[in-house]
């Protein structure tokens, strides 16, 4: 009997013997009940956090129990399978605090920013553990105007450490940068790793965060994975929110709505979609109403959300080339566009 199955089928002893449903540990867990399930058949293997919670519920040392540290391989794939059976905001949250906790990180921080023609400000949503303290200081400063993470996340697929910002800011005599890090290894923080992902209507940016300098080695190592995991953190928000729209009977879209659609997403503005069908400007503010109404959304972010949701053809998504040696450079793969 291998470990994993070994302590699967302890906190499956344990669970029966207390009389509790794996709905019930899913609960109190916040996971979901297949999670658990896979845990007691052996399949996947808890955190090391869910781990010490359960060791409290049962009052057993499931710990010991833990005798073969997983890879960071393995725990990205679990991650990725966690995330497939998360239906909301608040689920993605969890397990991918539980991530980078089993991946000895400290903080995360997941941004994504709408592209479209959506508002009259960008959109943007935002997860995150990083202390509110940083997050307000960032907003009180407005250190959003002047953070080249977000210049450099728009105009680049390579992830960028907060060891080569520095070096620029000093090379630079950038006096406002080189304080923002002050601020920033005065609260405690020691180093970043911020990982463009760019998709056909969002741009998004996935940043850990760790308090020791003794870790930089291992995020460096792993930062090919991180932005795997930002990837699939992408896929997975945009699963969730089509999730929400999603019904049993789908509309029929036409081919000239899923022309407009397309022209959302890529940020055309109106009065140029205008020209493209040769209408007025109002008259395509008509056509976007009737598929809101139609699609079931409020908003043209929803909107474009419906785009990846439900696989309307694209055109010309992405104005930024990648190429192979970029991608070969941080041990990804090339992408295919």
């Amino acid at each position: 009997m291998d470990s994993g199955n070994k302590l699967g089928n302890k906190i499956k002893d344990a669970r029966k013997k207390s009389g509790r449903s794996q709905v019930w540990l899913a609960q109190k867990l916040d996971v979901c009940r297949s999670s658990v399930a896979r845990w007691e058949s052996g399949e996947t293997t808890p955190t090391t956090k869910n781990l010490k919670i359960i060791s409290d519920i049962f009052e057993v040392n499931f710990l010991a129990e833990k005798s073969e540290s997983k890879s960071y391989q393995d725990i990205t794939e679990q991650y990725r399978q966690d995330l497939e059976e998360c239906h909301s905001v608040k689920a993605v949250y969890k397990v991918t605090q539980d991530y980078m906790s089993a991946m000895d990180i400290d903080y995360f921080l997941y941004m994504q920013v709408f592209r479209g023609d959506l508002h009259a400000s960008p959109k943007f949503f935002v997860i995150t553990d990083i202390d509110v303290e940083w997050q307000q200081y960032y907003a009180t400063h407005y250190l959003s105007v002047s953070d080249p993470v977000w210049s450099h996340c728009w105009n680049s697929v390579v992830p960028i450490y907060s060891d080569d910002i520095y070096k620029k800011a000093v090379k630079s005599n950038d006096k406002t940068q080189k304080e923002i890090f002050q601020k920033f290894w005065g609260m405690g923080y020691a180093f970043y790793v911020a990982i463009p992902i760019h998709g056909p209507c969002c741009m998004s940016t996935f940043s850990v965060t760790v308090k020791s300098r003794e870790k930089v080695p291992m995020i460096r190592e792993v930062t090919p994975l991180l932005t795997y995991a930002g990837q699939l953190l992408y896929e997975n928000i945009h699963r969730i929110f089509g999730e929400k729209f999603e019904s049993n009977k789908r509309p029929h879209l036409r081919s000239v709505d899923h022309k407009l659609m397309s022209y959302l997403v890529q940020g055309v503005p109106l009065k140029d979609i205008a020209i493209k069908f040769n209408i007025s400007e109002s008259a395509v503010r008509q056509r976007i109403d009737r598929l809101k109404i139609k699609l079931g959304v409020e908003n043209r972010q929803e909107l474009c959300l419906q785009v990846v949701a439900q696989g309307v053809p694209l055109q010309s998504m992405f104005n930024y080339t990648a190429t192979g040696d970029v991608y070969e450079s941080h041990g990804l793969r090339g992408a295919t566009f």
